[in-house]
């Protein structure tokens, strides 16, 4: 024997020979034969056995999972989609029950003044744990915008059925998507029990809203709104969150909410209102009433922006380019990242209806803010200004900022718009 064949040879070999002996519903049977073995006379001397043990599989575990009945809060589809939003349902879930049928089973209906709380992975965990192993979920997927053309889909998970209703009364319905293919794109999770108290966080990367321990419209919408100014945008819908009075839409922060807080939107497909009611102080909602999806364009708008200098005036009238320039650079929600669709469409707006911007930080006096916004509507300015603006006369008091203080805020709205936009404005 070679020296390659010997060294193979010289190995101890182990083989392990399974023999099943029977196949049964309840499990298998069989046996196992190991045996060790000395190949050469140059290997230490090992004893000789053959050892021989039973074995025994357990058989898999069956489980019968109930007839699909709807009705009943058994629906697989539901708990799917309700996973593609986070929540792994243990119990029972509803989707889009009929408004007698939620407030009928009546729940949490509290409009405490929640606590805003950052928001963290754990708080998060911690609801979406909650809503899993509630036995009831209800479940109502929304819109934004009473134009399908014009809205963006919304959805609320809540173990109370009273929340549920309410979000049905605010939001407007949406058009039919099959349930395998419906993603929101803003997500409310509502837990009626915490032992935080009332609270609200938003993570806002991804558009989900977490409330507990109350059902305050007026809290919810401001988060909505910052929340799903993107996704509109995405769809180039300008989104429009304020009040309307006239035929003037006074939009929202810090604007007068005059007879309630709603929202509009704007697109090339039409106008039309963002929700169902109206929001008011106390967190309530008023239905409105019964009334086309599409509306005629207001006559004016009055954007609100805030520069404590007083470098932007008070009161003027814009141009279709100023009302752009302005609008992403001082007026738009914080949360604004696509300046340019935001821009565009609130310049093709500013070509169809007169567009006014209020500066409050401009007021010596707050309560003159609300005033001036009403007052100023039909009303053309002056002389423009060293920012090119032609300021509306005021008759309350306001700041008298320096030329320096104008120039840095010159520069500074400008380095904004080179920051995050190629447009050109001719303000």
């Amino acid at each position: 024997m070679s020296g390659l064949l010997r060294s193979a040879a010289q190995r101890t070999l182990r083989k392990v020979l399974p023999t099943v002996s029977r196949l049964g519903s309840s499990g298998v049977y069989g046996s196992t034969s190991v045996v060790n073995r000395r190949l050469s006379p140059a290997l230490p001397s090992t004893s000789r056995f053959v050892t021989t043990s039973s074995f025994y599989i357990e058989p898999p575990e069956e489980m019968l999972f109930p007839d699909e009945d709807m009705e009943k809060g058994i629906w697989y589809d539901l708990n799917w989609s309700l996973n593609r939003s986070s929540i792994t349902p243990t119990g029972r879930s509803f989707r889009n029950l009929k408004l007698k049928d939620l407030e009928a089973k009546g729940g949490m209906s509290k409009l405490y003044d929640p606590a805003v709380l950052p928001f963290t992975q754990q708080l998060e965990n911690d609801i979406f744990s909650y809503l899993s192993n509630s036995e009831v979920l209800y479940v109502q997927d929304c819109a934004l915008g009473a134009l399908s053309t014009n809205e963006i889909p919304v959805r609320i998970i809540t173990d109370s059925p009273a929340a549920a209703a309410m979000f049905a009364k605010l939001c407007c319905p949406t058009r039919k998507i099959k349930l395998s293919d419906y993603r929101e794109d803003v997500t409310v999770y509502l837990a009626s029990e915490t032992n935080l108290g009332p609270f609200l966080s938003v993570d806002k990367p991804n558009r989900k809203i977490l409330m507990g321990g109350t059902i305050k419209a007026n809290e919810l919408v401001k988060k909505m709104a910052r929340s799903s100014v993107n996704a509109f945008l995405a769809r180039n819908i300008l989104p429009l969150w304020g009040s309307m009075e006239n035929n003037t839409l006074y939009m929202a922060h810090p604007g007068p909410h005059v007879g309630g807080f709603s929202g509009f939107s704007f697109s090339s497909s039409g106008f039309c209102r963002l929700l169902n009611a109206e929001v008011q102080t106390d967190g309530s909602i008023v239905p409105m009433p019964k009334q086309p999806n599409a509306m005629s364009l207001p006559k004016s708008i009055v954007m609100f922006a805030h520069d404590d200098t007083g470098a932007i005036p008070a009161a003027t009238k814009l141009t279709p380019d100023q009302a752009g320039f302005y609008y992403i650079t001082a007026c738009a929600p914080r949360s604004l990242s696509q300046y340019v669709e935001a821009a565009s469409l609130m310049m093709e707006f500013a070509k169809v209806c007169d567009v006014y911007m209020v500066n409050s930080g401009a007021f010596v006096n707050e309560d003159d803010i609300e005033t001036t916004a009403r007052a100023i509507v039909g009303k053309t300015g002056g002389s423009a200004d060293a920012l090119g603006l032609k300021p509306i006369p005021v008759t309350c008091k306001t700041k008298s900022p320096s030329s320096e203080q104008v120039d840095t805020v010159s520069i500074a709205l400008n380095h904004m718009v080179c920051a995050a936009t190629t447009l050109r404005f001719h303000v």
